[in-house]
């Protein structure tokens, strides 16, 4: 298990919203699940928020900064070797010895689906995100960890590009329902800094 602040930026593809671009910063949670040596299954859910320029083409920006989940799952492929693994099996000399790995080890590659639940500012997220804030996409993504307790993931959410949410209103167009979907989707191209909770409270790999 682990958690992560999160920076990047939300990027629009589409034509005739106003809306190219806005920073964005997030929180998230996550986890995988290993299925051998190499797989494992990943799951995590972050809170984005970006700036008002988002949604400003449909009215809806409400002035202020807007809030969204952003929810994967997916599977990852781990890289090199563990060298962490090998080391927790070494005899330690020093007590506070730091366990670190050489470049090539330890990096991981990520695959998934994923859905963002989207609200504008002062409406009511029960109320308003379904079925006019979901949408659906992929996300891919590539880190490494540099120590069992601390790790560095790079990635992007492309979201209503392929797989399509034509019933998604917040970020329609003026008079143009259902063009949230059309002409590219949006992306949300972010960094993330892992902290392994199981690592950092237990002290286990």
């Amino acid at each position: 298990m682990y958690v992560y602040p999160r920076a990047g930026a939300f990027i629009d593809l589409r034509d005739g919203n106003g809306a190219e671009g806005s920073p964005l910063l997030g929180l998230g949670v996550g986890g995988t699940y290993r299925l051998n040596s190499k797989w494992s299954i990943y799951g995590d859910v972050a809170y984005q928020v970006v700036s008002s320029v988002i949604g400003e083409g449909t009215g809806q920006g409400g002035g202020k900064s807007n809030g969204y989940f952003d929810i994967n799952v997916g599977l990852q492929l781990d890289l090199g070797c563990n060298q962490f693994d090998k080391a927790s099996k070494k005899p330690v000399r020093y007590k506070y010895a730091v366990v670190n790995n050489e470049f090539w080890d330890n990096w991981f590659l990520q695959a998934g689906l994923g859905m963002s639940l989207m609200n504008p500012y002062g409406s009511n997220f029960l109320k308003n995100v379904f079925p006019n804030g979901e949408s659906f996409g992929i996300n891919l993504g590539i880190g490494k960890w540099l120590t069992p307790e601390f790790g560095l993931r790079g990635g992007f959410n492309w979201q209503n590009g392929i797989v399509g949410g034509n019933h998604q209103t917040w970020l329609d167009v003026y008079g143009e329902e259902g063009s949230s979907y059309k002409k590219g989707g949006y992306i949300a191209a972010y960094a993330d800094a892992f902290f392994n909770l199981h690592n950092i409270i237990g002290g286990k790999l």
